[in-house]
C-alpha cells in the first residue's frame, strides 16, 4: 500500500507539473511565478528520496540522502518547484545509472537569518561527454545521435532546461560535471530566508470518483513503471484490464476479446500508437471503440495527428487518477 501511495502521489504531482511546463514553454517567462512558503527542508528532501527509492531499487541501484545541517530548519521556499527540481535530477540519475549508487548530498549553512543550501545529485551512471555538457541545459536539446545520456530515453528535452530555469528563478545556480562511464554530478546552490514556523498544512485532497460499472480496458504501454501506475489506478477504480507492451500484441489482443476502452501509449517500441490506432480502426467491429492516447506531447501538432488517426481523446503523462476516471466516465459510463 505504501508503494502504491508513493507511485500515485508521484504520478499526480508530475502530471500537474508537466501540464504547467508545456504551457510555460509556449508563453513568456514572466508568467512563471515562484511562490515561496515556510517549508521543513529536511522533511521535503526525505519525502522526495523516499518517494523515488522504489524506482532506483527496481534497478538494483540504492538511492540515499546525506544531510548536513539542522534537521528542523524551516526556510521560505517554493515547495512545488523545489520538488520538481529534485525529481527532475533524481529521475535522470536513476534513468542513466545501471549499477553503483545515487547520492543526494545536501549541506545547509545558516547565516544572518538566511540558509545557504548546497545540493549535489551524484550518480555512477554512464556519464556525459564534455562537448554535451555545454548544451544539456538548452531547451528542447536532446543531443546528437551518439549522445547516450540524452538519447537513451526520448522525451521533450525540457527536464534539465526547466530545472535550470527554476533554479535561476530562485536566484540560485546549477552546474554539471561528468566523466563518461564513471558518472555525473549536478550541483545546485540556493539561498533562502529562515523562518520560525510552518504554515498550517493543506487539507486539499482529491477523492477518487466512483464508477458505477466495471469495464474491460486494454492498456497498451511498454514502460514498466507506467504499467504499475496505470494498473494500480484501474484497481482503485475497480476496472477490469489487460496490459500489453507493444503495438503488435495490441492488435492481436483486441481481436481476441471485446474491449470497452483502449489506453494507447503513443511511443511504443515497435510501431507507434498512432499507426496501431489506424490498424485497429480497419478491424471489424472496432470502428467505434474509444481509443485514448497516452502521451507526454501536448502540442497542437501532436494532438491533430492523434485525432486524425482515429484517437478519441488524449491523456497527458504522467497520468492522474481523476483524469483517468473522467475519461472512463465520459467514454464508457455515459455513452
Amino acid at each position: 500500500q505504501q508503494l502504491i501511495k508513493h507511485i500515485l502521489n508521484s504520478s499526480s504531482h508530475l502530471n500537474s507539473l508537466l501540464n504547467e511546463i508545456l504551457d510555460y514553454t509556449s508563453s513568456s517567462s514572466t508568467d512563471f511565478k515562484i511562490k515561496p512558503k515556510p517549508t521543513d527542508l529536511y522533511a521535503l528532501l526525505s519525502a522526495n528520496i523516499e518517494e523515488l527509492q522504489h524506482n532506483s531499487l527496481a534497478k538494483g541501484v540504492p538511492l540515499s540522502l546525506q544531510y548536513q545541517g539542522r534537521q528542523d530548519l524551516i526556510v521560505e521556499i517554493d515547495t512545488k518547484r523545489m520538488r520538481q527540481i529534485l525529481q527532475n535530477l533524481i529521475f535522470n540519475a536513476i534513468k542513466f545509472t545501471q549499477e553503483g549508487f545515487i547520492l543526494v548530498k545536501v549541506i545547509a549553512t545558516e547565516t544572518n537569518n538566511h540558509a545557504e543550501i548546497s545540493i549535489q545529485i551524484i550518480d555512477t551512471g554512464i556519464g556525459i561527454k564534455k562537448q554535451d555538457l555545454l548544451r544539456i541545459f538548452e531547451r528542447f536539446e536532446q543531443g546528437s545521435d551518439n549522445t547516450p545520456y540524452i538519447n537513451l530515453h526520448s522525451g521533450l528535452g525540457l527536464g534539465l532546461p526547466i530545472t535550470k530555469t527554476l533554479v535561476e528563478k530562485m536566484r540560485g545556480n546549477i552546474e554539471a560535471s561528468s566523466t563518461v562511464n564513471e558518472g555525473s554530478t549536478f550541483s545546485i546552490n540556493l539561498n533562502f530566508p529562515v523562518c520560525q514556523a510552518l504554515e498550517e498544512p493543506s487539507t486539499d485532497t482529491s477523492a477518487t470518483k466512483n464508477l458505477s460499472h466495471s469495464y474491460e480496458i486494454l492498456v497498451v504501454e511498454d514502460e514498466k513503471i507506467n504499467q504499475i501506475v496505470i494498473s494500480n489506478m484501474l484497481k482503485q477504480l475497480k476496472q477490469s484490464y489487460n496490459i500489453v507492451n507493444c503495438g503488435h500484441k495490441a492488435l492481436t489482443e483486441i481481436q481476441k476479446q471485446s474491449y470497452d476502452l483502449v489506453l494507447m501509449d503513443i511511443g511504443l517500441p515497435d510501431i507507434s500508437g498512432i499507426e496501431v490506432t489506424r490498424s485497429i480502426r480497419k478491424l471489424p467491429s472496432c470502428e467505434n471503440i474509444p481509443i485514448i492516447a497516452l502521451t507526454a506531447h501536448a502540442f497542437d501538432k501532436n494532438k491533430n495527428e492523434c485525432l486524425e488517426a482515429g484517437i478519441n481523446a488524449i491523456l497527458i503523462k504522467p497520468l492522474m487518477i481523476d483524469a483517468l476516471s473522467n475519461i472512463i466516465t465520459k467514454w464508457c459510463q455515459n455513452k
